[in-house]
């Protein structure tokens, strides 16, 4: 005999999978939102994108870019909608900015680095560097000690994160960090006084 299969059971169950289905859709970012994330943080993701290129245009249109990326995308968790704006725009401006990243990876085959560790900048610290002037930042610090220091320093990715996403053996991303982070303490303490006199 087989078994029946009551049309009320199989109605709940319908619609118990519709709801989940619209609750699903409700975790994920509309168009608007995400545009709405980018015009809210604009200048933030610009700073990091200047900072990447060291090149007004470059920067610019690293934002662009990450925006369109993003609209097109259509699964990006409302929850994590700021932090995908941020790595989105970092990785549109380490794409337009590729060649002299790379070429900046030799400067690093002689350093060497005496620290025990490297950690990420603190909430403070990460204040204080967007307080200064990203054309001295660019100025001071090649391509990848720039490109480490947000990704690394700034929105705390692994070291083997950002070799990966750079194409550059985890090491030299190290060194360039060391660099970057000896660079950004002086830096920012020198900005400081400054402020203070």
């Amino acid at each position: 005999m087989r078994p029946v299969i009551s049309s009320f059971v199989f109605g709940t169950n319908w619609l118990a999978s519709k709801e989940q289905q619209t609750s699903a859709k409700r975790q994920f970012a509309t168009s608007g939102e995400i545009k709405s994330i980018f015009a809210e943080y604009y200048e933030s993701l610009y700073w990091i994108a200047l900072v990447i290129t060291a090149d007004t245009e470059l920067a610019k249109q690293s934002v662009v870019s990450a925006s369109e990326l993003a609209s097109t995308a259509g699964c990006v968790f409302r929850d994590w909608l700021s932090q995908w704006a941020y790595a989105a725009t970092a990785r549109a401006a380490i794409q337009a900015s590729n060649q002299p990243i790379l070429a900046a990876v030799q400067r690093y085959s002689d350093w060497i680095c005496n620290h025990s560790s490297h950690g990420v900048l603190e909430e403070h610290q990460i204040n204080a560097l967007r307080e200064l002037d990203p054309q001295e930042i660019a100025r001071d610090l090649d391509p990848l000690a720039r490109t480490a220091s947000v990704f690394h320093g700034c929105h705390h990715a692994s070291i083997s994160a950002c070799a990966m996403l750079l194409r550059v053996p985890r090491r030299y991303v190290l060194q360039a960090y060391c660099r970057a982070l000896q660079w950004e303490l002086e830096s920012v303490q020198d900005h400081s006084q400054a402020k203070t006199r």
